[in-house]
């Protein structure tokens, strides 16, 4: 995975479509977009406190990006949940939603981050478009916590 991040001074906002703010209201849209197993994760005061900007077709959402945490006290807002439906991918959806996010979330935070797969050049080539640097690399996946003993002890009870 790949951490990238802007601040007011290096972005460069690209919006090409009508993007509007979705909040409580579009809670059915948001939800058909996403999937249904996000209605616990997804809530009209999530809508409310979080920053997302959807692109309509229609009544039919089919571009959006938002926030997924953020920080007035560190100054930092994440953003994520960037998506767009297949039938519309590569008309710069995503990229004006990305951008109205970032720049409504710099109106009151210095930096905003994301992350982002290696392989998904598409999306890393619009982030750095719209001004993002990398910041770092890291690698994701589950871990298991173990009791300090087992990580003392484990490997020599495992060799018996």
């Amino acid at each position: 995975m790949r951490r990238m991040y802007v601040n007011v001074h290096r972005f460069r906002p690209l919006i090409s479509h009508e993007v509007r703010r979705l909040g409580g209201e579009d809670l059915d849209a948001v939800i058909d977009f996403y999937g249904h197993a996000s209605r616990t994760y997804f809530t009209p005061l999530r809508m409310e406190r979080e920053i997302y900007f959807g692109v309509f077709v229609g009544e039919t959402l089919v571009a959006a990006a938002g926030t997924h945490v953020r920080s007035t006290r560190s100054g930092l807002a994440a953003v994520g949940n960037v998506l767009t439906r297949l039938a519309y991918r590569g008309r710069g959806m995503a990229r004006s939603c990305t951008s109205a996010v970032t720049e409504t979330a710099l109106e009151e935070h210095r930096e905003v981050v994301l992350n982002v797969r290696e392989d998904n050049a598409p999306a890393i080539s619009v982030y750095e478009r719209l001004g993002y640097l990398t910041h770092g690399q890291f690698i994701e996946g589950p871990a298991v916590r173990r009791p300090g003993w087992e990580r003392l002890f484990g490997s020599l009870k495992e060799k018996k």
